[in-house]
């Protein structure tokens, strides 16, 4: 079984192959997302709906349930363009994006 790293970051930038984000210590992340990349829905109850986000959280979840990569990518890169916080799940050996679901504010 592979190490794998979780951290929540706040989405700084995303060009559907490199994630880009910053951790509440400061510190930037950039990872590779792939083809193996698992993509979770956000849990919505968790986003007040005075949120301004929850709109795009939605739509990222409306993709997810899809199944469609372009689609999923394309909300991916909304949240990154509002700055909203992911669980990201790293593999340690490759910096990869394992696993990727939107999370409320952390900065």
């Amino acid at each position: 079984m592979q190490n794998r790293y979780m951290l929540t970051v706040k989405l700084t930038s995303f060009n559907r192959t490199t994630l880009t984000g910053i951790t509440i210590e400061g510190i930037t992340l950039t990872a590779n997302v792939t083809l193996r990349t698992t993509y979770h829905q956000a849990i919505l109850n968790r986003f007040p709906p005075q949120d301004p986000v929850r709109p795009l959280v939605v739509n990222y979840n409306v993709a997810v349930k899809s199944g469609r990569r372009s689609a999923i990518l394309n909300a991916v890169t909304q949240l990154a363009n509002a700055g909203v916080s992911a669980q990201v799940r790293l593999d340690s050996c490759n910096n990869t994006v394992a696993s990727f679901r939107p999370v409320p504010s952390i900065i």
